[in-house]
């Protein structure tokens, strides 16, 4: 019985299509992940060669360029390379 109470709660959800997850969405089958919003603040002169390919690879170049990212674990790796040179927001 309990199981069954446990299906129909799911099915439920389900049908509602919307379940909430800490930061990310689940709508039908699709998930849609959080975003942040990388601005670059300083210049890339005089900089390790790591940084100035994490800063290309965030899609910045220029000081006050903006990339909108998703929020996962590589975004926010490649940020604390670089955290001396940008700015976060959450979008």
């Amino acid at each position: 019985m309990l199981l069954f109470g446990l299906y129909l709660e799911l099915l439920m959800c389900l049908i509602a299509k919307k379940i909430k997850s800490g930061n990310r969405k689940i709508i039908g089958e699709k998930k849609i992940m959080a975003q942040i919003k990388v601005t670059q603040t300083r210049s890339i002169i005089k900089r390790l060669e790591k940084q100035k390919r994490t800063i290309k690879a965030l899609g910045l170049g220029r000081p006050n360029n903006s990339n909108v990212l998703p929020d996962n674990a590589q975004t926010r790796g490649m940020i604390a390379v670089v955290g001396h040179l940008v700015k976060v927001e959450n979008v």
